[in-house]
């Protein structure tokens, strides 16, 4: 009796032996002979097409996945948010003997002598947008509004990457480094470790940020993309807030809705300035009085809502970080139009303030006040030269009404300060109350 398994595997053997016994052809391949046997040669007929599918299918994969392809098919644009209380006071440090200092690395130069007002991260609050070309430490490279890199070296947008060295995602500024730089990317905010492939999986919480020490914060990171592949009926849908609709995955929106989700409303399209005579809630102090007399001159003046001229939409509302942008109309300029008047005072939202400023010397260069604001970025523009009048108090509001105000004087607010005594009223009761209850 002999057992089954072994039956088996003598068969298996002859087999096998049976196979490599089989007849040879000979096959010539450049001059040269060689000797196939037949059941080989079948098999490997059989199996090249496999391995050569195989193998590209491979190939493409990696290709794809180097030129990021992987990575589109995700959320691509993010809305990426730093607390409004951190800043970093680069140019005062990198300061020494009333000449810039170089610091120990490669990656930071010596800047203009003028700036003095320290970075605000929150100035770096807006969007960033996926460069589909580069790729870092085979992750995708994201940059605020989609400047890759910075069209003026010496007014650079945000970054936001992969470091491998600390393995975690980054925010940098070119040019800006710490004083004692590491091995560390040039990190000015960074997540926690992490081996996330792309900005939509990393944590919020837990990162930190530089102000020539380290704090610990939170940073909001938001897709604002919107689903494009959903049924035309739906296409005004929830994504957009029912106030625009979704094309190439981002909201145009409707009307005087703004925002990259249309959640802000701009209804009001006409702001007047009131001087506080004393007779309200407002603490009655000398401040209050000298600053009324100084004041006096501005109370009834009218800030308009800005408009792209050159959109076919109608009262296409122009907007910058998210909220709409007025200019200041009054006796000498108010039948001007605007490209005439340059933006000649003008109220924009930036940091989670609102600011008052002059914008002539800013975009005297530019074709149009809209082409001037997209490449506006307010941690460049604030310096000794482009100071803004008055800041608001830290805000999330849609319009700039109800709200403390006060003067500038490049620096944080102190708590103990006193407002100014104006503020900004709607003009147009109707449209005040369409966002009144937002």
């Amino acid at each position: 009796y002999v057992p089954v398994h072994i039956q088996t595997a003598v068969k298996k053997v002859k087999s096998t032996r049976l196979y490599f016994k089989s007849p040879r052809i000979h096959i010539p391949v450049f001059g040269r002979t060689f000797k196939v046997r037949t059941n080989i040669l079948k098999r490997i007929i059989l199996f090249a097409p496999m391995i050569v599918g195989y193998a590209g299918w491979f190939i493409l994969i990696y290709k794809r996945q180097k030129n990021g392809y992987y990575f589109r098919l995700g959320c691509e644009s993010f809305e990426v948010k730093f607390e409004s209380q951190y800043s970093y006071n680069f140019f005062e440090q990198s300061r020494g003997s009333e000449k810039l200092v170089k610091f120990n690395t490669s990656d930071c130069r010596q800047w203009e002598s003028s700036r003095t007002s320290p970075i605000s991260y929150s100035s770096f609050s807006d969007s960033y947008f996926m460069d589909t070309v580069a790729m870092e430490n085979h992750r995708p490279v994201y940059y605020q509004r989609n400047e890759t890199p910075s069209k003026d070296p010496n007014e650079p947008f945000g970054k936001i990457s992969y470091c491998e060295e600390i393995e975690a995602w980054v925010f940098t500024i070119e040019g800006v480094c710490k004083v004692h730089s590491e091995n560390d990317c040039n990190w000015l905010a960074r997540s926690p470790k992490t081996e996330a492939l792309s900005l939509d999986t990393v944590e919020e919480n837990d990162w930190e940020i530089w102000t020539g020490i380290r704090h610990e914060t939170s940073v909001d990171i938001s897709c604002v993309e919107c689903n494009e592949n959903k049924p035309k009926d739906l296409a005004t849908d929830l994504d957009c807030n029912h106030h625009g609709q979704c094309t190439e995955k981002s909201c145009e929106c409707n009307g005087f809705w703004v925002g990259f989700e249309c959640e802000v409303c701009a209804a009001c399209s006409e702001f007047e300035v009131l001087v506080k005579d004393g007779s309200g809630r407002e603490k009655i102090s000398a401040f209050n009085d000298t600053r009324r007399g100084e004041l006096k001159n501005w109370n009834g003046n009218v800030f308009k809502r800005l408009a792209d001229q050159n959109s076919p939409k109608k009262d296409n509302v122009v907007s910058l970080y998210g909220r709409p942008v007025y200019y200041e109309i009054n006796d000498q300029n108010k039948n001007a139009t605007i490209d005439e008047d340059k933006l000649h005072k003008s109220i924009i939202y930036s940091g989670s303030r609102y600011w008052i400023l002059n914008l002539t010397s800013r975009c005297q260069d530019f074709i149009s006040p809209v082409t001037c604001l997209e490449s506006y970025h307010s941690a460049w523009f604030f310096d000794e030269t482009n100071k803004p009048e008055y800041m608001s108090e830290v805000t999330q509001n849609h319009y700039p009404s109800r709200l403390k105000w006060f003067k500038y004087e490049a620096g944080n607010i102190l708590s103990s300060r006193l407002a100014e005594p104006f503020d900004l009223e709607c003009m147009n009761a109707a449209e005040a109350k369409t966002c009144e209850y937002l």
